[in-house]
């Protein structure tokens, strides 16, 4: 089975384009790692959460409170859930 010049050039052409690729690959998944660990190392970034990592602290026995937008009831009429 012989394969004639150009069959060859053409593979050989194939071949370096897919290297090149490959190559390309590589280098954006390690460009991605490293700037998901910078971020997360970043202090208030909030990549894993909203809060950048804080944590909430409370008084035992008390309920925390939420703010509340309007004065009127969720319970009364008008109420939509």
């Amino acid at each position: 089975m012989s394969l004639d010049a150009d069959t060859i050039v053409d593979r050989r052409r194939m071949r370096r384009k897919l290297t090149l690729w490959r190559v390309l690959a590589v280098l954006l998944a390690i460009a991605t790692i490293a700037a998901v660990s910078v971020a997360m190392r970043v202090p208030g970034s909030g990549v894993l959460s909203a809060t950048g990592g804080s944590i909430a602290r409370g008084r035992p026995g008390k309920a925390a409170r939420l703010p509340q937008k309007s004065r009127m009831s969720t319970t009364g009429a008008g109420a939509s859930c």
